[in-house]
């Protein structure tokens, strides 16, 4: 239209379009704030990445409310459940933007901090009290765990558009992305002068070890029980559909987890390990490794996570102890 002044755009005539007028917009949805995750959004990579942003809308959660209320950490943030929160690991830079919709709420970032762990599912029943739209609550299946230090007063939207290099920043480019959203390593150092210090790096979440008669994983022994018991169905399952009869005998600490037993089959003695994550990290007892040096048709059965779309892992007994190194010693010293 700027090659042919003659062309009105206000009148009824038409204009055509060829496709070599447009080659160089092809998939950019974004820029009529279409963007998704699948055609459209950069892909995130370890390489390119400055720093996650986590995205608030004061309208869904009441931050002004909980600021008011003389709170400054955001121990965790609700995700959702892609590739880039299955990146989200313990060490790497997020920072809190708070989109518009308020009056009464400043457009920007509020505060920064680290990940300090990786995502893990929502726990049913759990409400930190300032979701002011139940069913966005509801749709929620992942939290991260954080420790973002909120600043004094929030960096203003307009300050950080003045840049010319963070005009481009997804929270403007594509601000209906999911969480989390994230800032090339470029853009940090371009926005990081306008910020406050950075906080020091938190200690990573999720690193107690729950140990007793039932076994041993990271986490407290409730969630740690629930993913269990979710690995345990989920491994029943597989093997009802291979033909086996499957016995639960978790309780008796045999070693294993489950016996499963089929016609003219060798009896199978599975242990069971969930976890919340798609990491396959976890923890063996002293009886489940003696089990596995003295039992052939042993297996390990980790089920990834294990409560939103578990994936199953089967590993025979000499790749498990292929794997497995000493974690914990326990020292009972004489009197």
């Amino acid at each position: 239209m700027a090659s042919d002044p003659s062309r009105d755009p206000e009148t009824q005539t038409h204009f055509a379009v060829r496709p070599v007028d447009v080659q160089e917009w092809k998939d950019r949805w974004d820029v009529l704030r279409l963007a998704n995750e699948t055609d459209s959004a950069p892909r995130v990579t370890p390489e390119r990445l400055g720093a996650w942003v986590l995205k608030c809308n004061p309208m869904i959660w009441n931050i002004g409310e909980f600021v008011a209320e003389g709170n400054d950490v955001i121990e965790s943030w609700s995700v959702a459940d892609n590739y880039r929160t299955d990146m989200l690991e313990h060490g790497q830079r997020v920072l809190l933007w708070v989109a518009g919709g308020s009056k009464k709420i400043q457009r920007g970032f509020w505060g920064s901090g680290w990940i300090v762990g990786p995502a893990t599912p929502a726990v049913e029943g759990d409400d930190d009290g300032y979701w002011l739209d139940p069913d966005a609550q509801a749709k929620v299946a992942l939290y991260v765990p954080t420790e973002i230090t909120l600043f004094d007063e929030p960096v203003p939207a307009n300050e950080v558009s003045s840049v010319p290099g963070l005009r481009s920043m997804e929270v403007f480019r594509a601000p209906q992305t999911s969480n989390p959203s994230w800032l090339t390593i470029e853009e940090l150092g371009l926005l990081e002068p306008l910020l406050p210090e950075w906080p020091e790096e938190g200690d990573e979440h999720g690193t107690t070890i729950a140990v007793g008669f039932g076994g041993a994983g990271f986490g407290d022994p409730l969630t740690n029980r629930v993913v269990e018991q979710a690995a345990v169905k989920h491994v029943t399952q597989h093997f009802n559909s291979l033909g086996y009869e499957v016995e639960d005998v978790g309780q008796e600490h045999l070693g294993w987890d489950l016996t499963c037993t089929a016609r003219g089959r060798e009896t199978v003695r599975v242990e069971v390990k969930g976890v919340s994550g798609r990491r396959q990290i976890v923890l063996l007892t002293k009886n489940e490794v003696r089990s596995a040096r003295e039992d052939q048709n042993w297996q390990l059965a980790i089920v990834t996570r294990a409560q939103t779309s578990p994936e199953l892992h089967v590993y025979d007994a000499n790749s498990a102890l292929k794997f497995a190194e000493p974690f914990l010693f326990k020292a009972t010293m004489p009197s």
